[in-house]
């Protein structure tokens, strides 16, 4: 009895405190990658359609297009180097396994008919969860960096690496 309501509490503790934070966490940055994505992509398509428009009238001024051909490329530029769409799906499909985790574990189906076992494989498979979308976005931020590092020194001395 003691050891059931110990486990109990560990349960309420872990979802408390480690899971809903995470799962919070997970639907906080997947909304804000999503906006900023969607805001960029919204801003370089109507911005592209725009241009050529704007060039068929006679006396528009060259720069009102250049402006906002700029801001296009800006638009691309910053979605292409920050990923916001690629991690935009990568914190929402994390989002989603560790909501299926719980509803798995909540209903007691496959792996987790076993109950002495469920809560330790639970907290084991959304902590690999966690830890699978840590290291996808490090492993993303370091290839940006890297890529990064490789142009600047590219430039700095004119393509020589000696």
């Amino acid at each position: 009895m003691v050891v059931q309501h110990k486990q109990e509490y560990q349960e309420e503790q872990y979802m408390r405190e480690r899971w809903q934070p995470q799962r919070d966490y997970y639907s906080r940055k997947a909304q804000l990658y999503k906006q900023r994505h969607l805001g960029l992509l919204f801003v370089s398509s109507v911005g592209a359609a725009f241009v050529p428009v704007l060039l068929i009238f006679p006396g528009m001024p060259v720069i009102i297009p250049a402006i906002i051909s700029f801001v296009v490329s800006l638009a691309l530029i910053l979605d292409n180097t920050f990923h916001f769409g690629d991690d935009w799906r990568l914190f929402r499909q994390t989002l989603e396994a560790l909501k299926l985790e719980k509803i798995l574990y909540e209903h007691k189906v496959e792996p987790y008919t076993n109950a002495p076992k469920s809560f330790p494989l639970f907290v084991r498979s959304c902590e690999e969860i966690i830890c699978f979308c840590r290291c996808a976005t490090c492993c993303s931020q370091a290839r940006q960096g890297k890529r990064a590092w490789d142009r600047l020194t590219e430039e700095s001395t004119g393509g020589w690496r000696g």
